[in-house]
């Protein structure tokens, strides 16, 4: 639940690496979402998240975004089954920090779209070394994501 996940934030040490994943159907949504990125450790290096089937939206990946420490050097999200979009995407993409070396992102089954393909490719950190990106049943067309991330 939203409760639950804040008891957790509020009590992080300043961590190197952190790793959560919320069980499906937990409760959790963008209020959750909101207080885990407001006591993210500046120290993070290596962040993974997994949201998939929670009720996470846009507006939570925002929130996220607009946290993320700028020196995380690896970064997974997975927001599979969750109700982002292309402005979800977006927003995530704007605030990548230029430390990425891995970058992992599960946008299956949320309407993400071309243009959240998109952002994604257009904001990839120039040092990144690592790449995997899962967008299945995310609305793109198939040449639309070969034409991205040949651009990238």
């Amino acid at each position: 639940t939203d409760a639950g996940l804040k008891a957790l934030a509020e009590r992080l040490p300043p961590l190197e690496h952190l790793s959560l994943g919320v069980p499906n159907s937990s409760g959790v949504q963008d209020a959750g979402v909101k207080v885990l990125a407001a006591h993210l450790p500046c120290s993070l290096t290596c962040l993974s998240l997994d949201f998939s089937r929670c009720l996470v939206t846009s507006e939570g990946a925002r929130r996220l975004a607009e946290r993320l420490p700028a020196g995380l050097q690896e970064l997974r999200l997975s927001f599979c089954n969750c109700y982002l979009d292309r402005l979800g995407a977006a927003a995530l993409a704007e605030k990548f920090p230029q430390a990425l070396r891995i970058l992992n992102l599960n946008f299956c089954r949320c309407p993400v779209e071309d243009a959240g393909a998109a952002s994604v490719a257009r904001h990839l950190p120039s040092g990144l070394q690592q790449l995997r990106l899962n967008f299945k049943g995310s609305g793109l067309r198939s040449e639309a994501v070969v034409e991205v991330l040949a651009r990238s």
